[in-house]
């Protein structure tokens, strides 16, 4: 008898609650255009029904259910085409709202039904992802005869997204991630509005794409010796004999998998073949293609010397000719509009020695290596514009003359997007040096980016992309570090209006979203919380040492004695530090509520020096 049923109501539980220590605050990633607090809550239990209006397809039905239940696997959700007492309602609207566009949307919880509604199956699905962001956490309960009941509360919010292209780019060249770990992170993608998964394919540390009619470059392209330990760009160099071991590749059908995968989390997938540098597992595949044809290997991640010839010569024939069979089977294995075509760091030294290529500057009237390029990168879009795309490239391939139509991923500096959107061409914005690069850099950094500057117009910026490159990151675990929490600065940046952003609230609503991920088994970085140690002067002659957090409220112990401090140590408190006479190391840890939080920070006093002078 339903008498007889002990209720399990969630509210004030650590891990449970949705609110950030400002009760008014709900903890959402990205933060809403609008969101209006109202009094009560929504009963969410067994008794709640999940109803789609007809419009709405089984697939995504099916989808959206279950998230739902995965979210609670002790609530027995079901999928009802009538009406209920208690109630989750998706629903497309019969007249559009031009405002949200196709990735808007509109959630109201009241007390008796929560309403989802949207243009599109894509603004329900992120309109869903808001609603699962409210929903308490919770703990399943442990026998049939308990029922939950989760208190959701009632609110009225309004969102569409500020920007077009949200993206998560990925380097699986300097280390191989499985397909589960791909599907792992297009499912977080998604959880915060993320919509472009741009997948660096092909470098010199790997191939790692199957191109069915260029055998030789998941045979030989795809395998390294292995290496483990060390900088990866100072890695040894493969020894006479030995063998190739260490890689892996996607195969086709593999492939295909994903992009249907991430295609039914409304996320589209961007293929990256990085030509005509970072070329040297391609060359080593099909050594003819390179200005002097020598045998090459794969680099296990040692730096590349003039003896490493990882550029391809643009003077040879059949340099376009492998191009081409890559690109044909690229463009049908994707449907994205674009390929990625590369285009950095192209080192002319290879073409300024070559006969063939120095004859092609004569012939064409060729002033540089830039131009060089240029005639490589118009020889190129040319091949993937008759297979019905358009091009992508890393800023380089400015140089020499933009090809027309050609969308231009800014990332050396701000600078290099403003003169592309000057151009009339369409810029991704992913400036290193602006917290886009997710190995590198503080969160405050990247949350405090505009993607778009004051002297352009905004309509050529199509957005921005949070990026790993993986020397460094050899496994899931750290790449799941490197990306969370540092990515959801970026997913507000891409969706949130400008208004709409606050550094203290993100800060909040970022805390309210770590027991997710603890919850989830998501590894994630703690450097938020740990002590920012910096090299002052407090004169001109004086030299000091600071020591900050990014979240405030947090007390910092530090030694100069080589020694790990703790609580009984001395307190940081405001005051800028002295540097002990012969003192060589600085430690500090962070703690709250005389517990220690985050990892312990140790830097030499030299390294705090050389960060002071290029910062």
């Amino acid at each position: 008898m339903r008498t007889s049923i002990l209720i399990f109501i969630i509210l004030a539980l650590p891990f449970s609650s949705v609110f950030c220590q400002n009760k008014n605050v709900l903890a959402i990633i990205p933060q809403p255009v609008s969101i209006h607090m109202e009094s009560g809550n929504f009963h969410l239990s067994n008794r709640t029904q999940i109803i789609f209006s007809k419009e709405i397809d089984t697939a995504f039905r099916n989808l959206s259910t279950e998230l739902l239940k995965q979210s609670y696997p002790g609530i027995f959700l079901r999928q009802s085409n009538t009406g209920s007492s208690t109630a989750i309602i998706f629903s497309l609207n019969k007249n559009r709202d031009t405002l949200i566009g196709k990735e808007g949307y509109t959630l109201k919880v009241s007390s008796e039904k929560i309403i989802l509604a949207a243009n599109t199956r894509c603004g329900l699905f992120y309109g869903l992802h808001t609603l699962l962001q409210i929903i308490p956490l919770h703990r399943a309960a442990s026998s049939a005869s308990k029922e939950i009941l989760v208190l959701i509360p009632c609110v009225t919010i309004y969102d569409y997204p500020r920007f077009q292209w949200r993206g998560f780019m990925l380097d699986v060249c300097r280390h191989f991630f499985s397909v589960s770990t791909i599907k792992s992170l297009i499912d977080e993608m998604a959880a915060y509005k993320y919509n472009t998964f741009h997948w660096h394919l092909t470098d010199d540390q790997g191939w790692r794409l199957a191109i069915e009619s260029l055998p030789l470059l998941t045979k030989v392209g795809a395998w390294r010796v292995p290496r483990t330990g060390g900088v990866f760009m100072e890695l040894q160099k493969p020894l006479p004999d030995e063998k190739a071991t260490d890689g892996g590749f996607y195969s086709q059908d593999e492939v295909k998998d994903i992009i249907r995968y991430a295609a039914s989390k409304f996320i589209t997938i961007i293929p990256e073949i990085d030509i005509p540098a970072h070329s040297l597992a391609l060359i080593a595949s099909y050594p003819n293609i390179s200005c002097r044809q020598l045998p090459q290997y794969v680099s296990p991640g040692s730096p590349l010397t003039e003896a490493e010839d990882n550029v391809l010569c643009v003077a040879n024939d059949s340099t376009y000719l492998i191009i081409d069979r890559i690109i044909t089977e690229v463009s049908k294995l994707f449907p994205a509009p674009y390929i990625h075509i590369g285009g950095d760091e192209a080192d002319k030294i290879f073409w300024d020695s070559c006969p063939k290529c120095k004859q092609l500057m004569l012939d064409k009237q060729l002033k540089n290596g830039a131009e060089l390029q240029s005639y490589f990168t118009k020889k190129v879009a040319a091949i993937v514009a008759s297979k019905g795309k358009k091009i992508i490239g890393w800023e380089e391939i400015m140089q020499g003359g933009l090809v027309p139509g050609a969308v231009v991923t800014s990332w050396t500096s701000v600078e290099a997007g403003i003169k592309a959107a000057k151009l009339q061409h369409y810029v991704i914005m992913a400036p290193w040096d602006h917290g886009m690069y997710m190995d590198n850099s503080r969160i405050e950094r990247s949350y405090s980016f505009n993607p778009v500057p004051d002297s352009v117009d905004a309509k050529y910026i199509l957005g921005g992309e949070a990026c790993l490159w993986t020397e460094e990151v050899p496994n899931a675990r750290e790449m799941q570090r490197m990306f969370w929490p540092r990515s959801l600065a970026l997913a507000e940046i891409f969706w949130t209006q400008p208004a709409n952003k606050n550094w203290g609230s993100f800060l909040e609503r970022m805390e309210g979203r770590l027991p997710y991920f603890e919850k989830a088994h998501i590894k994630y970085s703690e450097s938020v919380f740990e002590p920012i140690i910096t090299y002052v002067k407090d004169t001109i002659s004086i030299k000091k040492i600071k020591l900050t957090t990014e979240i405030k409220g947090l007390s910092v112990y530090y030694t100069f004695d080589n020694t790990d401090p703790d609580s009984f140590y001395p307190l940081y408190k405001g005051i800028l530090l002295d540097i002990p006479e012969g003192a060589t190391i600085i430690k500090a840890i962070s703690y709250r509520n005389g517990k220690p939080i985050g990892k312990m920070v140790t830097k030499t006093i030299m390294s705090v020096q050389q960060e002071e002078q290029h910062p």
